[in-house]
């Protein structure tokens, strides 16, 4: 029970009948009314973000709008970014025009990996804490460049880059390789758990690529020997269960993204296409078990290296 219905439910009772009193708990009554309405904010925001996840290098945009009885021709709005520990590692301020503006903070390329929120809040809005300012999560990647890490696969003399980051059971994928030494010999095989040679490279050159068709419950070796070395043996990174992959194909006027699981699955994805930090291309369609096969034209991408990514619910799979 509230303090004012108390005293509503005091005033109302015919054996309370001293009428000064009443007068008083009225008068007692009025303030906390009026107290109560002080406490509830007369203004509030509506933000809209451009996604919920970045990129390190790239901006964070959103959109406002402030909803007030008393509105100003204009009014400073602050933003900050926070960490996990509200720190606070990005802000900015915007002026609202007539209730209305943007905001653009750029992230810094050496912000680390992880979940980050962005607040928003006026002078008048702060007084009222959490309830007053607007608070949402992002997540921010450490950056597009730190996102190939994963994908290199350092085997002694060997480094390996899987298509699509790592190996996964049953979808064949190009694995691209690179000598880490100078040798005479560069031909190498694949042998399986089984110690069966299931594939001979040959190679005249220090890189190059192979097909690979990785099989549950297997594991495979890369069999190298040098003119001036024994035989050496590098076992190989050890294949995915459940995974997402993206091949590229390379075609005359166009370039195809096959993008593949190797569980069952029936779930919207973004892929995504970044030149330099800056977003080019985005298609949000249905990944099934059965895979999905992308075109894009070559007139539409920059005659330069353009990194794509496989997202789903602001995750980065690719």
């Amino acid at each position: 029970m509230t303090v004012e219905v108390f005293l509503i439910l005091i005033m109302l009772n015919p054996h309370f009948g001293n009428m000064k009193i009443k007068i008083l708990l009225l008068i007692c009554l009025c303030l906390l009314t009026e107290f109560s309405k002080a406490q509830l904010a007369t203004e509030r925001l509506e933000v809209m973000l451009d996604r919920p996840y970045y990129f390190t290098g790239q901006s964070i945009r959103l959109h406002y709008l402030l909803l007030t009885n008393d509105p100003l021709e204009k009014e400073l709005v602050y933003v900050q970014g926070l960490n996990e520990n509200d720190n606070i590692l990005l802000q900015a301020k915007s002026l609202a025009i007539n209730g209305v503006g943007e905001v653009e903070i750029k992230i810094p390329e050496l912000l680390p990996n992880g979940e980050y929120s962005v607040l928003v809040y006026t002078n008048y809005l702060k007084n009222y804490g959490p309830q007053g300012t607007y608070n949402q999560a992002i997540q921010i990647y450490s950056s597009l460049e730190s996102l190939k890490s994963p994908s290199r696969q350092v085997i002694e003399a060997f480094t390996l880059y899987p298509e699509g980051g790592t190996l996964l059971n049953d979808i064949a994928c190009r694995v691209a390789f690179m000598m880490n030494h100078e040798c005479e010999q560069k031909n190498f095989s694949i042998f399986n758990s089984d110690n069966k040679e299931i594939l001979t490279v040959t190679a005249d050159r220090q890189v190059g690529s192979f097909y690979l068709l990785p099989k549950r419950g297997e594991t495979y070796r890369l069999v190298h020997e040098c003119f001036s070395e024994k035989k050496v043996e590098y076992p190989l990174p050890v294949a995915k269960q459940e995974g997402v992959s993206m091949s590229i194909v390379d075609k005359t006027n166009k370039i195809q993204l096959l993008i593949r699981a190797n569980y069952s699955l029936n779930d919207s994805i973004y892929v995504q296409g970044y030149f330099k930090n800056l977003q080019i291309f985005e298609n949000r369609s249905i990944l099934t078990s059965k895979g999905l096969i992308l075109e894009i034209d070559k007139t539409d991408l920059p005659n330069d290296e353009v990194q794509f990514y496989v997202l789903m619910d602001g995750r980065v799979l690719v």
